[in-house]
C-alpha cells in the first residue's frame, strides 16, 4: 500500500503546474516544450512496470484539474491570504514529490536514461524552432 501511495504522489510531481500563474499558459512557460511528453513517458513506464494502474493515472489527472479549479477560484475571489496559504501548501507538496520522483528515477536507470535522451532531443528541437 505504501508503494501505491508513493507512486501516486510521484505522478503528482509530474503533473503539478504553477497554480498561481495565469492558468492558460503557465504550464508551457514554467515547464517549456516537451514537459507533457516527458510526463507521458514516465507515466507509461510506470504503467508497464505495474507500479500504477490506468485508473490511478486518470484519478491523478482528475485531482490535478480540481486543484487547478480551486486555485483559479481562490484567485478570482480576491482572497489573497487564502490563495497564498494554499499556494505555499502546494509548493511544499510539490517539493516532496519531486524528491520522490528523483528517487524513483534513480531506482530505474533505464527510465532515467530515456528521460535524459528525450530532454536532449527536445532541447535540440527547441533550438531549431528558435532559429
Amino acid at each position: 500500500m505504501k508503494i501505491k501511495t508513493a507512486i501516486l504522489t510521484l505522478l503528482t510531481a509530474l503533473s503539478f503546474n504553477s497554480y498561481a500563474c495565469d492558468m492558460d499558459k503557465s504550464s508551457y512557460k514554467k515547464h517549456g516544450k516537451g514537459y507533457k511528453e516527458v510526463q507521458e513517458l514516465v507515466s507509461s513506464y510506470m504503467l508497464e512496470q505495474g507500479d500504477i494502474t490506468q485508473t490511478e493515472i486518470d484519478q491523478r489527472k482528475q485531482e490535478h484539474e480540481l486543484i487547478r479549479q480551486e486555485m483559479r477560484e481562490l484567485k478570482e475571489s480576491g482572497d489573497t491570504e487564502a490563495f497564498k496559504t494554499r499556494k505555499k501548501q502546494l509548493k511544499e507538496q510539490h517539493k516532496a514529490e519531486r524528491e520522490r520522483m528523483k528517487d524513483y528515477l534513480n531506482e530505474h536507470p533505464d527510465l532515467k536514461e530515456q528521460v535524459k535522451t528525450m530532454k536532449k532531443e527536445l532541447r535540440k528541437q527547441s533550438k531549431k524552432d528558435l532559429d
